[in-house]
């Protein structure tokens, strides 16, 4: 009996879980998954432990009962409890052989993820070379074309001056041009404006020259119905004495010569204000003649009779 007891001790010895790891974790699936396995073994362990704990108290109330009355009861409660105390302790071997395995797969995975990191670590720092190298080239780059720049902007500057002086140039020859184009283009106006100014001036005279014939006209026909009156009472008076008769026909006279007179003198003023109108004055001053002498011939008909 003591050799079973001594034999379901030693089964029992539990092994103690590893500790936690003090590296830093790094977030892994495998790693993950290893150490939640290992967790719920742990968890079975402490189940399973608690079992052999009420085994082992129900095997040494067993053989109390035994030791102070070896009944066949007693006995047979005493080997079921030693086997029932065995079975735990073949339990707790068993999870204690998985947290062993589960500790080492832990193991491995943290040891994977840590190279995983320790890689990722060395492309994060390639890159960030990278990123430095390609920033460095990039503001050399910057630089070389700011550089290629400042030179192409003065050698253009020199360009643009040179064409923009010959450009000038050309706008002064072209200004020139049309100042001298614009002056002749004034003086043409200026020319036919005098032209206007003159025709305006031909037709003021004209229309002026018009206006006295018309009143000229009226005048006349205003002195031929005093003459058709005066003739009418010297046809009268002739009746009466000849003498009288004579003295009316000579006043006639003196007024149609001193008509003539007036006549002549206006056709010589209207003559030197406009000279390009000659022929108009000549018909006008042929028709006044021909009005004048249509009146002496009335004048002096009747005197005769």
């Amino acid at each position: 009996m003591a050799t079973k007891k001594a034999k379901a001790k030693a089964r029992t010895k539990t092994r103690k879980p590893a500790p936690a790891t003090t590296t830093r974790q790094v977030e892994d699936a495998a790693l993950k998954k290893a150490q939640s396995a290992l967790d719920s073994l742990q968890k079975d362990l402490g189940t399973k432990q608690s079992r052999l704990k009420a085994a082992r108290q129900k095997l040494k109330s067993a053989t109390d009962r035994v030791a102070r009355n070896a009944t066949e009861a007693a006995k047979k409660s005493l080997v079921n409890a030693e086997s029932a105390v065995s079975r735990a302790a073949d339990n707790v071997a068993d999870v204690n052989d998985r947290i062993v395995a589960a500790q080492i797969s832990v193991k491995a995975a943290n040891e994977a993820a840590k190279a995983k990191a320790a890689a990722a670590r060395r492309e994060a720092a390639a890159e960030t070379r990278r990123s430095r190298m390609a920033e460095k080239a990039e503001s050399d780059l910057k630089k070389a074309v700011e550089k290629f720049a400042e030179q192409w902007k003065k050698k253009r500057a020199r360009l643009d001056a040179r064409k923009e002086a010959a450009i000038q140039r050309k706008e002064a020859v072209k200004e020139r041009a049309a100042a001298k184009k614009a002056s002749a283009k004034a003086k043409a106006a200026a020319r036919k404006a005098e032209a206007r100014a003159k025709a305006a001036a031909k037709r003021k005279a004209a229309q002026v020259k018009a206006a006295a014939g018309k009143k000229k006209a009226s005048k006349k026909a205003a002195s031929k119905k005093t003459a058709s009156k005066k003739t009418a009472a010297g046809k009268t008076t002739a009746r009466k004495s000849p003498a009288k008769k004579a003295a009316a026909k000579k006043t006639a006279v003196k007024k149609t010569a001193s008509k003539k007179k007036t006549a002549a003198k206006k056709k010589t003023t209207a003559s030197k204000s406009s000279p390009r109108k000659a022929p108009a004055r000549k018909t006008a001053g042929k028709k006044k003649a021909a009005v004048k002498k249509g009146a002496t011939k009335k004048a002096a008909g009747p005197s005769t009779s």
